[in-house]
């Protein structure tokens, strides 16, 4: 008994030294659901704990969707730590889990959230939660099944970063045997959640149904699976520096100088950056998105889980699915001294007290400086048909659509796009173009300085 305890906690503790998280000195929120893997997580992080130097507590969440099974597991957590003397808190979910959709999914992500929410609160440093080798075996056969692609190998992660918090997963390299022989080896009682034996759920069937199938021809299949999961994270961490992404851009020019093998993946790690994390996205997705990289039209976009991947000529842009704001009263006018805040966009406006010298003034379009010294109302307004302008430095006038054509601004975001008018005459795009009209020279006296901020600003540079 004291055998199986010992080399359970050892694997434990060379598992945190070995990922470094938690760190020593770290306060650990413990997801303690009340089952064996928990109880384990719990029980073998005590014993670490003066070694490691970790401060413990303890958090259940009660999803309330089993009634009064579900009452009895939070009443075993609050015993299991009370039994390890660590601090415990309870976290009721909403009820509306039970409303429609994948259930599984949503009551993953509104726990991680509770957990999140609750070690903000008690300013712990990482959660830890009770993930097993069983448990990377089966989520690496369920992202095959669902047809995932190198990435989703990778399995579940040691140490990952959820809900913005940074969770720990000690026991990943430990099987579910070994967990119920070290929790049985303490004499202490654990409960299971009866909805792990429901094969409604893809996973139950992979548990109770394809693995055991699998270890009749390989009895090591489990560890197989987890060695595979290790090998695919090592292969993602060299091709993830590869990745040329920036602020939700990706460069079609720099895609295309990396070998076609390596440019899926490329868009891997790229969809999963913007969008946060990589469920729901399958071979087909990536595919869709490639397909933008053939033929000659400058504009075109793919849809995607939650949102939509759009080509603007040399670049990969991606939009989340969000409800789109009522449009705000236009024009408005400008007053020194206010921000002027649109969709997407924030327009400073202050009066400088000394004229600047010529050398000092902004080089760059996000920036305007005006003479003001008499001059007409400012408004601020979106492109109309016929808008002209004649940009500083050039002779003419130039249509304002045929202008942001030569920026290649997206088409979906002109429409949009703030102008600055001054009288009957447009005086600045941001970031477009700014006309020669107000130029600060050593006759100005008053003198405003436009700012403007958005999003949008790195498609332009």
């Amino acid at each position: 008994m004291q055998r199986a305890i010992t080399r359970f906690v050892g694997a434990v503790r060379d598992a945190v030294e070995h990922t470094g998280v938690p760190a020593p000195g770290s306060h650990v929120l413990v997801a303690l659901s009340g089952g064996a893997d928990s109880t384990a997580t719990l029980a073998a992080l005590v014993f670490a704990a003066r070694r490691l130097n970790l401060r413990l507590s303890a958090c259940h969440v009660h999803h309330g969707l089993r009634g009064a099974e579900a009452d009895a597991d939070a009443a075993t957590a609050r015993a299991l730590a009370a039994r390890f003397d660590a601090p415990v808190y309870v976290e009721n979910l909403s009820r509306t889990l039970r409303e429609g959709g994948n259930t599984e999914e949503r009551a993953r992500q509104a726990r991680y959230a509770a957990l999140a929410t609750r070690a903000r609160a008690i300013q712990a440093d990482c959660i830890a939660t009770g993930h097993t080798r069983d448990d990377q075996a089966e989520t690496v056969l369920l992202r095959m099944i669902r047809g995932c692609g190198p990435s989703g190998l990778v399995g579940i992660l040691p140490v990952a970063t959820i809900a913005g918090m940074t969770v720990a997963r000690p026991l990943l390299n430990c099987s579910r045997r070994e967990v119920e022989a070290f929790v049985e080896a303490l004499g202490v009682s654990y409960c299971e959640d009866s909805s792990n034996r429901d094969r409604r759920f893809q996973r139950n069937r992979i548990r109770h149904d394809v693995l055991p199938l699998l270890r009749d021809m390989n009895p090591q299949i489990d560890r197989a699976l987890a060695n595979l999961a290790e090998l695919m994270r090592q292969r993602e961490a060299s091709v993830s520096g590869s990745t040329v992404s920036s602020d939700g851009v990706l460069s079609i020019r720099e895609l295309l100088r990396i070998p076609v093998a390596q440019r899926g993946e490329t868009i891997r790690h790229w969809l999963a950056e913007v969008r946060g994390h990589r469920r729901g996205l399958t071979q087909r997705h990536v595919a869709a998105v490639l397909s933008l990289l053939r033929g000659p039209r400058p504009s075109r976009r793919v849809a995607l889980p939650g949102g939509t991947v759009e080509r603007v000529y040399d670049r990969l842009r991606f939009g989340r699915a969000e409800s789109v704001a009522p449009a705000e009263s236009l024009p408005r006018r400008i007053v020194a001294g206010h921000c002027v805040h649109l969709d997407g966009w924030d327009i400073e406006v202050s009066r400088v007290e000394s004229v600047p010298h010529p050398r000092r003034l902004p080089s760059d379009l996000w920036n305007a400086v005006i003479a003001a010294d008499a001059v007409p109302e400012l408004l601020i307004r979106t492109p109309m048909s016929g808008d002209r302008i004649q940009p500083l430095g050039m002779r003419g006038r130039r249509k304002l659509g045929d202008i942001f054509v030569d920026r290649k601004i997206p088409h979906p975001l002109r429409s949009a796009w703030p102008v600055v008018q001054c009288g009957a005459d447009v005086l600045w795009v941001p970031g477009v173009v700014r006309s020669s009209g107000r130029v600060v020279n050593e006759q100005t006296r008053r003198v405003l300085w436009l700012r403007a901020k958005t999003a949008a600003k790195p498609l332009l540079g």
